[in-house]
């Protein structure tokens, strides 16, 4: 049971933190790769979550092993799972 409280513990103070991060790293990403509004991207590996912390709008496929990727995920972005 303890173990359990310290992972919800350890989550809760991380998420923040990650949080932080993704946004930091998703506008390096931006500004090195030139992306620009509705381009298309091929995400080999990627989570479409982690497509969140761009502000503008991409046509993005996220290519995956089966049963990999998140099926359900609402986005402003055009997201195509394979």
């Amino acid at each position: 049971m303890l173990k359990y409280i310290r992972f919800k513990l350890f989550g809760a103070v991380l998420n923040p933190v990650s949080s932080f991060s993704r946004r930091k790293r998703a506008k390096l990403f931006v500004r090195k790769m030139k992306l620009k509004e509705n381009m298309r991207v091929l995400d080999v590996g990627g989570q479409p979550h982690i497509w969140d912390y761009v502000k503008f709008p991409l046509e993005i496929t996220c290519l995956n092993l089966p049963g990999i990727s998140v099926k359900t995920h609402n986005s402003h972005h055009k997201i195509t799972l394979c």
